[in-house]
């Protein structure tokens, strides 16, 4: 046994005695099958087989795991982005090249780029290869546009009236920085102010 039995069968939510449900068998299967691909198992399969007994209308069930070889990430490829530089997609990657396959880190790095905000779409699919043991990684990603320019007037008792203007660039250069400049021009006062954030 790759993971301890015990480990296994806690992770089985339908109860000896309780109701069939298919949609519980299946995420049960595929939760099995998540701790084996965790531990570079990419290809990692679970099937289950039932047995029906008519006279009692009871199902035995047996879930029946295929691990296959552990595989490493060959290759890591970067589509899709015309402004924002690889290294800013690749530092938020909890999965880098030679590392064993991980399906959590796999769902963890989409949701860090996706928490960028510099992207409306984000796809992390792993790609067979010619060799068994080794799977490639491509990330497929879309850009949004990550510019704001506000301007707004008004007025007030001590200052009479005001401007304001704010201008920001997330993903400044495609380096994952953010730069911006407010301004308020009122008939006292005339606030400025830059800000930069790595």
């Amino acid at each position: 046994w790759l993971v301890p039995k015990e480990e296994l069968v806690e992770l089985i939510s339908l109860e000896s005695g309780g109701v069939f449900d298919l949609m519980k068998i299946s995420q049960d299967a595929q939760r099995i099958g998540d701790i084996f691909r965790d531990m570079g198992y990419a290809n990692a399969g679970v099937s289950f087989r039932d047995s029906t007994d008519d006279t009692t209308r009871v199902i035995d069930l047996t879930y029946t795991i295929q691990p296959g070889v552990p595989v490493r990430v060959r290759r890591v490829e970067v589509r899709g982005n015309r402004v924002t530089r690889d290294k800013v997609v690749r530092r938020e990657l909890k999965l880098d090249e030679g590392d064993l396959f991980s399906a959590t880190a796999i769902r963890l790095s989409q949701q860090r780029l996706y928490s960028l905000g510099f992207f409306e779409k984000v796809q992390v699919v792993p790609k067979r290869t010619e060799h068994e043991g080794l799977i490639d990684i491509d990330i497929e990603v879309k850009e949004r546009s990550t510019g704001q320019f506000q301007v707004g007037a008004g007025f007030s008792s001590a200052e009479s009236f005001m401007l304001t203007a704010n201008i920001a660039k997330e993903n400044f250069l495609g380096r994952g920085q953010r730069i911006a400049l407010n301004a308020m021009l009122g008939g006292i006062r005339q606030v400025f102010s830059l800000s930069f954030h790595e």
